[in-house]
């Protein structure tokens, strides 16, 4: 579907990145007056805070793209970061709902040309560009609120819900890239669900081990999978999937480093330096 455009203002008012969380089931308020923590920002501004602020993995996954690639991209990881925090922003499964319940509300906006959000109004910018999929945008919000009520038990239904989300997101982006290559859409599908797995168990490593978390996956199981998702991408997919592997090859190098260092505590997130990151993301693509 093609999104009639219309007149988009031209930047808003908006909290820094997890600023109101404490909103509920209403979206983000994006006036100064509302709240302390606020910057005045484009929506393309408001999608780099949102999806790859500086030093993030993300950040230098997309640092190489040709810049309008990058622009492309950003509205997409920027919706997907919304929609995932919209789905565990509270305790309270009733809340998370609603606010999926207003992002298909949203999405239909986006589809009439009059979105309200600096995401899809970001994703409006880019309607000469490319073709906005509406549709498959939809089903990710739709996999969200399927994981609200039933949550993965296993590996296997974590991985499928991955697919649902994490994949889904990755296929939109390749076609962002003007590819319509089934088998790179595939690759870019498994890519996708890994990288969000792995970055799942990655958040969840803080604190001590428990069964739960080892029974949906271990961190020699994210690396061995990461590296076969990798090793599946055909070379003539690679310059079009340099992101998503890019992506991959660094969350590879936390966990290895997470491997070697047989903690069995940490107080944050496992991570590697923006340097190695750097390093990582321009090896990629001269590869």
């Amino acid at each position: 579907m093609r999104i009639p455009m219309t007149g988009v203002p031209t930047c808003y008012s908006i909290p820094l990145r997890r600023s109101v969380r404490g909103l509920g089931a209403q979206p983000r308020r994006f006036l100064a007056s509302t709240h302390p923590e606020v910057r005045r920002m484009t929506p393309a501004a408001y999608c780099q805070q949102r999806a790859a602020p500086s030093g993030s993995t993300l950040y230098y996954a997309l640092l190489f793209l040709a810049p309008e690639l990058r622009r492309a991209l950003l509205p997409i990881y920027a919706f997907h970061a919304e929609i995932s925090e919209s789905a565990n922003c509270s305790d309270d499964p009733g809340v998370n709902d609603a606010r999926l319940d207003w992002w298909q509300t949203e999405l239909q906006r986006l589809g009439n040309g009059t979105p309200q959000h600096p995401v899809t109004q970001a994703m409006a910018e880019q309607a000469n560009r490319q073709e906005i999929h509406i549709d498959a945008l939809m089903e990710v919000v739709i996999a969200y609120q399927r994981y609200l009520h039933s949550r993965p038990r296993t590996g296997e239904e974590l991985l499928s819900h991955c697919r649902a989300t994490g994949g889904a997101l990755e296929i939109v982006a390749t076609r962002a890239s003007d590819c319509d290559d089934e088998q790179a859409l595939h690759t870019a599908c498994e890519l996708g669900a890994h990288i969000q797995r792995g970055e799942g168990v990655r958040e969840a490593a803080v604190g001590p081990p428990t069964d739960s978390r080892s029974t949906l996956a271990t961190p020699a199981q994210i690396v061995g999978d990461l590296q076969q998702a990798i090793s599946g991408v055909p070379a003539h997919a690679r310059p079009t999937l340099r992101c998503p592997l890019s992506r991959a090859r660094i969350l590879t190098a936390v966990f290895e480093k997470q491997q070697r260092s047989r903690s069995e505590y940490s107080s944050v997130p496992p991570s590697i330096s923006p340097l190695r990151k750097l390093w990582i993301a321009w090896r990629t693509g001269s590869s």
